[in-house]
């Protein structure tokens, strides 16, 4: 029997193909994987774009984030971005004040992303249209970023460090937005936003504590019954009704009753 390996010319025609192969399959992998991280802008973006609309028809005015109730994924950072409300940083923007260039949202990449460089931006440069209707222009900082997500275009964004650009959230500040102080400092709780009272707290503790023994009970009454139920079962199971070895089973039924019960329960309560 013969045998037939490879020559030299077909293991290279075939690494050839391999490195083509390569060539064509690894790029696109990788711009799969940076399209895949960069999918987070435009959701992100699209709910800032919802919350501002309501609040510009609700009040004819843009909010930044806190106003109208914005928190960005991961509280302004993520693996793969860090987010800021760009140069809103007032809590509203009456239509009157509005800029040109007045963006209410930014992203930057904090890691390079196939041809898009780290430190890229992604950012939402606002143009009121009449009292209560707005358009936003989805800018990003360079073409190669522009190549990761559809309908953003080169313009105008933001710019330099993204941390050092941000405003601070209100999740992150340890500060409620807006509250007061007293002269010394000392913030001033809301009344209306107090969480509830010692006496409070110890009554549904108290409800919570009669809720469960109720329930146990329940249960050991559960258990007693079919106790009684496997034992009257039993004892009406006579030589005229039953043969003996239905009497057997309804022994064994009524010893494994007892059993269950006496395990959860003990002795006192599990009683013939």
């Amino acid at each position: 029997m013969n045998k037939h390996g490879f020559t030299l010319i077909e293991i290279m025609v075939v690494i050839v193909i391999m490195g083509i192969l390569a060539a064509v399959a690894v790029p696109k992998l990788f711009g799969n994987v940076a399209k895949a991280k960069v999918s987070e802008v435009p959701v992100a973006a699209g709910a800032y774009i919802k919350l501002q609309d309501v609040f510009l028809a609700e009040k004819t005015a843009l909010g930044n984030w806190s106003a109208i109730g914005y928190v960005a994924p991961g509280n302004g950072k993520t693996n793969n971005f860090c987010y800021n409300q760009g140069t809103m940083t007032e809590n509203t923007t009456t239509v009157e004040q509005q800029g040109e260039s007045l963006i209410g949202w930014a992203a930057s990449n904090a890691a390079t992303l196939n041809d898009c460089k780290a430190g890229g931006w992604w950012s939402l440069a606002i143009n009121v249209q009449g009292s209560n209707d707005a358009a936003y222009n989805h800018n990003v900082s360079s073409n190669e970023c522009s190549a990761l997500v559809n309908g953003w275009v080169l313009g105008t964004t933001m710019s330099g460090s993204c941390e050092s650009t941000s405003v601070a959230q209100k999740e992150t500040t340890g500060e409620k937005p807006n509250s007061e102080k007293n002269p010394s400092g000392e913030e001033i709780k809301d009344q209306g936003q107090q969480g509830p009272s010692q006496a409070e707290l110890d009554a549904q503790k108290q409800q919570e504590e009669e809720k469960k023994k109720a329930e146990e009970m329940q249960k050991q009454q559960a258990a007693q019954s079919a106790v009684q139920a496997a034992k009257e079962a039993f004892n009406k199971c006579t030589g005229n009704t039953c043969t003996k070895e239905e009497k057997d089973r309804l022994k064994e039924a009524w010893d494994n009753e007892k059993e269950k019960c006496k395990q959860l329960y003990g002795n006192a309560v599990c009683k013939d």
